[in-house]
């Protein structure tokens, strides 16, 4: 997951032939931050991942936690949609340069004034 966006990217790695091309699942602040031209630096956290033999069977499993713009993905928070354009930009700036203090209490602040 990437911490300034809340953008999936699923990635399989396998032991003995190359591995196919990572997918992405973009996420609606991904999406309007394309939309209004801003930059940022995807900052890529592994949330989960499995462990697999060459058979396909699952040998093992490990999770991380969960980065603070987990909670802004969820139906209900429409801050991505309806954030103006510069609390968008400040918001990606302390998601992308701030604390991961900072980044919970700009979440916690998104989610207060934007969740249904």
């Amino acid at each position: 997951m990437d911490i300034v966006t809340g953008s999936l990217k699923h990635e399989r790695s396998w032991t003995f032939w190359p591995a196919p091309a990572p997918t992405f699942t973009p996420s609606p602040l991904e999406i309007r931050l394309r939309k209004i031209g801003v930059p940022w630096t995807p900052r890529w956290k592994s949330v989960s991942s499995g462990y697999f033999n060459f058979f396909g069977g699952m040998l093992g499993r490990g999770c991380g936690s969960a980065p603070p713009i987990s909670d802004l993905l969820r139906d209900e928070v429409t801050f991505a949609a309806d954030a103006t354009d510069d609390e968008v930009r400040a918001f990606v700036h302390v998601m992308e340069f701030g604390t991961e203090a900072q980044q919970k209490d700009a979440v916690n602040e998104a989610w207060e004034k934007y969740s249904r």
